[in-house]
């Protein structure tokens, strides 16, 4: 039996070797640029939604930008990401594309409100092949009572990058993110409006 005296030097070399390990462990690297995903332009709502946070791929999900190889193979964009996570700044850039109003107003959740409906996202891919950025959603608005589906669409938004290199081809998948939204609000708003 070891006495308490012996354990706790012990157990205090044990930390420090093995706090050495986290030590040589790469550093993660800094992004050359981050970018954010903008609003569209404001439309009028003709009822209250709740703009749920998109559900998405977990590779999706987070920072990183995707790209894929021809053989379908997926890689993370380097010196590239979002801004923070992709399904957090898509929710925000929905609810900015939303003008409040008496009538209408696009709400978080966390906003702790009732809403006559909600506002559904999937996104199903969010990448580049090539030059071509790809954006590709199922949007649903749902009808918060009997949680009935009012309407559902699925959105693809293609926008090309001008040349080959990582940046270009970034501000491209950028772009049909914001497409994306644009696409998206304008579904939502027709929904709301029949």
């Amino acid at each position: 039996m070891v006495s308490a005296r012996v354990k706790k030097p012990l157990l205090a070399a044990i930390m420090i070797s093995l706090g050495g390990c986290v030590s040589v462990l790469p550093d993660p690297g800094t992004p050359d640029v981050l970018y954010d995903i903008d609003p569209a332009e404001q439309r009028a709502l003709s009822a209250h939604i709740i703009v749920r946070q998109p559900d998405a791929p977990s590779l999706y999900a987070g920072q990183a930008l995707v790209s894929e190889d021809e053989t379908g193979a997926l890689r993370l964009l380097p010196s590239a990401e979002w801004a923070g996570s992709m399904t957090r700044q898509l929710q925000l850039a929905l609810v900015d594309s939303f003008a409040p109003s008496a009538d209408g107003t696009a709400m978080l959740p966390e906003a702790g409100t009732f809403a006559p409906y909600e506002l559904s996202v999937r996104v199903i891919a969010l990448n580049l092949r090539g030059r071509n950025a790809m954006c590709e959603t199922r949007a649903t608005v749902i009808q918060q009572n009997g949680r009935l589906i009012t309407a559902q669409q699925l959105i693809s938004e293609t926008v090309t990058a001008s040349d080959d290199t990582s940046l270009t081809r970034a501000r491209a998948l950028k772009s049909a993110a914001e497409a994306c939204v644009a696409s998206i609000a304008a579904f939502a708003a027709d929904a709301l409006s029949d």
